[in-house]
């Protein structure tokens, strides 16, 4: 069985911003970045890590990224929600 989702967004964000500044062309990092500060609540923040995101990945839609089932139903609704808060395309 699955366990919950910890919700920790706050280490979230930390770690995935970390892993932009090592590699700041890869884009998952401000995939993750993005959903942890949009589930922060953290508007500004996350409309510029939205818009990196799709100046690195400018074909990105939510519906294509959840599409690869890369976690469980709850972490994937999770995902979801968020991505659509920070305003990211749909598809």
């Amino acid at each position: 069985r699955a366990k919950a989702p910890l919700r920790r967004f706050d280490a979230a964000a930390l770690s995935a911003s970390r892993c932009a500044q090592a590699n700041p062309q890869f884009s998952i990092p401000w995939v993750l970045r993005t959903a942890s500060l949009a589930n922060l609540g953290r508007g500004e923040e996350t409309r510029a890590s939205a818009q990196r995101l799709l100046e690195l990945w400018p074909s990105f839609t939510i519906s294509e990224y959840l599409g690869s089932n890369f976690t469980g139903p709850e972490r994937l609704a999770m995902f979801d929600e968020a991505l659509r808060r920070a305003g990211l395309p749909e598809g």
